[in-house]
């Protein structure tokens, strides 16, 4: 799918703390944030749309958007800033952030609320096996399909 940067993986998620990887499309996404707080980008191969996080300059609210332009949408998750996307199995996108995680299917945005080892995801990559790998401050976790999650050890 793509290259990530803050996870050795084969995903569309780049880290971006400030950094520029010089191309053209990198500059306008930190643009229309109105933010230098891009901490993560996620291109999805699937649907042609990118997610970034950063700050709503209307509502000074931390979250993440999705699109650019005029069809860009802003997503309150009340978890700060998103860190890491990812499409799982479903089709559906993962975020992950270090206060929480949330799931967006077709616009809407739930907060994944499930108990878990851990509380908030650093990274996030999906293979090609249907599976979702979280990195997290307790170690590396993976979920199946089916929604049964497991420590990598």
């Amino acid at each position: 799918m793509g290259e990530s940067v803050s996870c050795s993986s084969s995903i569309a998620s780049i880290s971006c703390c400030g950094s520029d990887d010089g191309t053209k499309n990198n500059k306008q996404i930190g643009k229309s944030t109105g933010t230098a707080a891009c901490l993560a980008i996620y291109y999805d191969e699937s649907n042609k749309k990118i997610y970034y996080s950063g700050v709503d300059t209307v509502s000074q609210q931390q979250g993440f958007f999705e699109g650019a332009g005029k069809n860009k949408h802003f997503y309150h998750w009340g978890k700060g800033f998103a860190l890491c996307f990812a499409r799982d199995a479903k089709g559906r996108i993962r975020v992950g952030g270090h206060y929480g995680r949330a799931i967006l299917t077709n616009g809407n945005l739930e907060v994944d609320n499930t108990k878990r080892a851990y509380s908030g995801v650093i990274c996030m990559s999906s293979d090609n096996r249907g599976r979702v790998w979280k990195g997290t401050s307790r170690g590396l976790f993976f979920e199946m399909p089916d929604g049964k999650e497991m420590r990598f050890d």
